[in-house]
């Protein structure tokens, strides 16, 4: 199966980023809704399809970090007495810039990178599965509250840009607002700097 595709790239990816001196710095989950920006995709599925993602900081260096994001996000729908499951299993890597220091309350982060979903909608009445795996581009943008030294708040907006594979008729590109929580492993914040901000 080909989301078993998504899982082997996000293991093998995984293994590669953590050898040598990356490892995990930070891992969070949010909750969210994919919005289908294209007219025809909104109609057939629904306007917006709930989800939920866990992110994984790999690799941190100064101001800029490599995040890994993945999870499901599912709506029903009956389309011509039809009834539609849907599933998207994205994985999201991303580049991260933090906008200002990270000792600060609160600061923005922008990012982009590249994009995989596989798609999968199941007719329930015709018993059969469409499948479809795409790839593309992302640009994301989150506000950070630092709750304390270890725990933060995030609020996010995700831009998602496919390329539409061949047999696919509807367009899946979509905005995701979010909001979750990360926790942090291995970065220590400098309390002096998080006092100066409060």
């Amino acid at each position: 199966m080909k989301s078993l595709k998504i899982l082997t790239c996000s293991l093998i990816l995984g293994i590669i980023l953590n050898s040598g001196n990356l490892r995990a710095q930070a891992i969070g989950i949010k909750a969210g809704v994919y919005e289908f920006t294209d007219i025809t995709a909104s109609e057939f599925y629904s306007y917006a399809v709930p989800a939920v993602l866990v992110e994984g900081e790999v690799w941190k260096k100064n101001h800029l970090s490599l995040q890994l994001t993945s999870g499901l996000a599912f709506t029903q729908t009956t389309y011509k007495s039809n009834r539609h499951h849907l599933f998207m299993i994205p994985l999201y890597i991303t580049v991260n810039y933090e906008l200002t220091n990270s000792g600060a309350k609160i600061f923005p982060v922008l990012g982009m990178g590249l994009t995989f979903i596989e798609k999968i909608d199941k007719n329930k009445d015709k018993n059969y599965n469409f499948n479809i795996f795409e790839v593309g581009y992302h640009i994301d943008g989150k506000l950070i509250y630092r709750i304390n030294e270890k725990m933060r708040l995030n609020i996010g907006l995700n831009y998602t840009n496919m390329i539409p594979m061949p047999g696919e008729i509807l367009n899946i590109n979509g905005i995701t607002p979010s909001i979750g929580f990360c926790y942090l492993f291995n970065r220590k914040i400098n309390k002096q700097q998080l006092q100066l901000t409060q």
